[in-house]
């Protein structure tokens, strides 16, 4: 039975997968892959709607999942051409003297109309990502070679997304287009969750998701490591992880599963 099957007939809702359910299940996908509305355009995001709006659904339920793996498609590309723009960017000299303005947390805002747009928009964030380096009390590297690596590891770990990855981001969209608190529990989430049940690895004792690039500490697990040790507290964003006495990494922009497996040690 295919996925669609299940949620039609298991979940609570009992809702079929219809056109409202496909347009949803479609713009939930897109938020997912570009949450912070900076690597598609609303040129792409019209096209893409208008190619696979109607259809995604009903697609699921014939068991296909070419358009999560076509979209996902496009997506890598416009990472790979913003990145390489951002690396042009960094060879020009910046102006930290003008009076400009950037908007940090893009999720509510729209997607930029066209490329001149988005262009506009990541010389703002490249700037400021340039300063916040500059001011850095403990700086790893040169603020433009360490913002350039951040977005080289931003675009590997997008690459690094196998096909079965791809199907987890695709069918969590739509299991989320029918209840927001609703999941796909893939084969590694399955893998998570026998760690969790069998006590052999532990972590901070917080629970984390993934935000404008950063891992964010969504709440602190009473009694645990992170709350008995007092520092870190609810809204801090982890910048860089280290084990023991080992030198920090930066985890700006590496994906969520792989910052929780640098966190995590051995009991005791």
């Amino acid at each position: 039975m295919s996925v669609g099957r299940l949620l039609e007939e298991g979940h609570y809702t009992r809702h079929k997968l219809n056109e409202e359910v496909s347009k949803k299940f479609l713009q939930t996908y897109l938020e997912m892959l570009d949450f912070s509305h900076l690597f598609f355009t609303q040129e792409d995001v019209d096209s893409v709607t208008a190619k696979y709006g109607n259809a995604v659904a009903g697609d699921i339920l014939m068991g296909t999942l070419k358009p999560g793996y076509e979209i996902y498609a496009l997506y890598t590309k416009r990472v790979d051409e913003r990145v390489a723009k951002i690396k042009e960017l960094l060879k020009q000299p910046i102006d930290f003297k003008s009076n400009a303005t950037v908007e940090l947390s893009r999720q509510k805002s729209p997607w930029p109309k066209n490329e001149g747009e988005a262009d506009q928009l990541w010389r703002g964030r490249i700037a400021n990502e340039l300063l916040q380096e500059h001011l850095s009390e403990h700086p790893i590297e040169p603020a433009p070679q360490l913002v350039s690596r951040r977005y080289e590891r931003l675009a590997k770990n997008v690459h690094e997304q196998d096909k079965d990855e791809q199907m987890k981001l695709y069918l969590d969209a739509l299991a989320q287009a029918y209840d927001p608190h609703s999941e796909y529990l893939s084969k590694a989430d399955m893998k998570n969750f026998s760690i969790n049940m069998g006590l052999s690895l532990v972590g901070i004792g917080a629970m984390l998701r993934s935000e404008d690039g950063y891992a964010k500490i969504e709440s602190l697990v009473p009694g645990g490591p992170a709350q008995t040790d007092g520092r870190l507290k609810v809204g801090d964003r982890i910048s860089a992880v280290a084990q023991g006495q080992a030198e920090y990494v930066d985890v700006r922009e590496m994906r969520l599963d792989k910052v929780v497996e640098m966190i995590r040690g051995k009991k005791g």
